[in-house]
């Protein structure tokens, strides 16, 4: 039996989690690929990093297709925000690519070849919003960067002129004109088969953004009663402690080499004896592990505490993004026929 192929591309930092974790489980007559078999998105990911002369279409597609053999459900989700393309890439010189999603266009094309009319779901964010998530995704990591070093690329040595790599990550924020995307979408896979659901509707709106969801899949609807909050950033008190002490996190990679706090010891090990034979006391040993790292304590302890949403880009920066996309955020909200204004695009 032929399956229609839902493909959720994100873009990242845009409610992927929630909608992959919270949603589509429960969507009746849709086989959600990300708990049904986990691998199927890593096969897809391993094309995107194969060399386009050399990659073996016909051969991705016979490894993904056959995993739908087993399917009963008329309809399959692959969803992996990866799809949408690379940001903050470190390359071989030692320098990360400051151009947000600049490989989306060929992995546009790469899902067009690997799939049969699949359907495409998106959830951009708006643009100020996104940039911040992103920054706080590399302070999350256990990078020490500020927003103004994030915000300004450049290699920033002599009388250098190479504005796309920057040393630490940072973010040229000029290419996320989402309309763009979007055409570039219509274009490959057709406008009917698009839809696009933009992140602060599903925050905000979350019923009216699923009907739209659901009338685009022509699926049985599902409403959650409540939601559960996933990925909440650092707390204000939480990014200033991370500035402080992420350099003496021990990464053995290239946040810091020579750190004080270990991150997660031994995780890595527990989790293969468990995958031999489970145990209470591996469990325990697990679950410890997990909590033992820098991340964990600011965001699932100290988090707790009086939480203050930190204003990361300051009303300069913010302005300044939102005076750059608000006539292209205008054209965007046409192509898609929503009204972005309250939610502050314009």
């Amino acid at each position: 039996m032929n399956k229609t192929v839902f493909l959720f591309v994100g873009p990242h930092r845009s409610g992927s989690t929630f909608l992959l974790g919270q949603i589509f489980p429960h969507v009746r007559n849709l086989c959600n690929m990300r708990s049904h078999d986990p691998a199927c998105s890593d096969v897809v990911m391993e094309a995107m990093d194969e060399h386009p002369m050399f990659i073996d279409i016909d051969a991705y597609r016979e490894r993904i297709y056959r995993r739908f053999d087993s399917i009963e459900e008329d309809n399959v989700l692959i969803g992996n925000e990866e799809f949408f393309g690379d940001y903050g890439k470190y390359i071989s010189d030692g320098a990360y690519v400051a151009k947000p999603f600049y490989d989306n266009p060929q992995r546009v094309d790469l899902l067009a070849k690997l799939f049969d009319n699949p359907k495409i779901i998106l959830t951009p964010r708006r643009q100020d919003l996104w940039v911040e998530s992103a920054y706080m995704h590399f302070v999350h990591n256990y990078h020490t960067i500020t927003v103004d070093e994030f915000l300004s690329p450049g290699m920033a040595w002599g009388t250098s002129e190479f504005r796309t790599r920057s040393r630490k990550p940072s973010m040229d924020y000029r290419t996320l004109d989402w309309s763009l995307y979007v055409r570039n979408y219509h274009r490959v896979f057709g406008r009917e088969n698009v839809v696009v659901l933009p992140h602060e509707m599903i925050l905000h709106d979350l019923n009216e953004a699923l009907a739209r969801l659901y009338e685009f899949m022509g699926v049985e609807p599902y409403y959650p009663e409540k939601v559960a909050y996933v990925n909440r950033s650092y707390s204000a008190s939480a990014h200033r402690i991370a500035l402080l002490l992420n350099r003496f996190v021990r990464q053995g990679s290239y946040c810091s080499s020579c750190g004080i706090f270990p991150t997660q010891p031994f995780l890595g090990e527990i989790q293969r004896k468990r995958e031999v034979k489970d145990t209470r006391w591996l469990w325990f040993l697990a679950g410890i592990s997990r909590r033992i790292s820098l991340h964990w304590f600011l965001g699932q302890f100290l988090g707790k505490f009086n939480y203050k949403k930190p204003d990361i880009l300051g009303s300069e920066f913010r302005t300044q993004i939102l005076d750059f996309y608000r006539q292209k955020n205008k054209a965007y909200a046409e192509l898609i026929g929503m009204d972005l204004a309250k939610y502050g695009y314009y």
